[in-house]
């Protein structure tokens, strides 16, 4: 009776059900090449944690509903965290945004003293900007676990807007460096609402 074999591969942090080779009736075929997630000159992110947080515009009540007011970010920490400050990506909007339209962001200039932490060093920064949508990249104390350089170009394309708690905030970033390196990259987080920032219910 023939047999067949199926091979499952494991690449990187993403789970590949690709069959490499398939022998049935005792002859093999030819293994595929591996599929790659960011393949050639890409960046990257290890073992991102992600957060998306709603500060809402309607004060004095408990539970306040969604409007197209509401401030919301999503908070990206990247690579390692064994030194603080980590590095991180900030993305911020508020007012009506496009599902799956890329937004292209204008980019300010890379500051090598862009924030400071604490009464302690200062560390690298970048923003970039559209209207009402804000990006920024503040370096860490262990910068190796990013790109270093500089990013000459930011788009954004939201692919999932949550309308109450508990929904995705998915958005795919893609940042060209100077390096000519590119990071192409879908973060998402589940939101939750605040109620002690800025607005607190009550």
């Amino acid at each position: 009776m023939p047999t067949c074999r199926l091979l499952l591969v494991r690449l990187a942090s993403l789970t590949l059900l690709g069959a490499l080779g398939v022998a049935c009736g005792g002859s093999a075929a030819a293994p595929s090449p591996p599929a790659v997630a960011n393949p050639g000159n890409t960046v990257t992110v290890a073992s991102p944690k992600v957060s998306a947080l709603r500060v809402p515009s309607t004060c004095g009540v408990t539970n306040p509903p969604f409007t197209s007011t509401d401030a919301f970010s999503l908070d990206i920490v990247l690579g390692p965290r064994t030194e603080t400050p980590y590095n991180g990506l900030l993305l911020e909007y508020d007012g009506a945004v496009a599902v799956g339209k890329p937004i292209a962001l204008t980019v300010e200039p890379f500051l090598a003293q862009g924030t400071q932490s604490g009464d302690g060093p200062w560390y690298a920064a970048q923003d970039a900007q559209s209207g009402s949508i804000s990006f920024g990249y503040e370096q860490g104390a262990d910068p190796s676990g990013f790109d270093q350089s500089a990013f000459d170009s930011v788009t954004l394309t939201f692919e999932a807007i949550p309308t109450e708690d508990g929904e995705p905030l998915t958005v795919r970033l893609q940042i060209h460096f100077t390096d000519g390196k590119l990071l192409d990259e879908t973060f998402s987080a589940d939101l939750t609402s605040s109620v002690e920032v800025g607005c607190p219910a009550g």
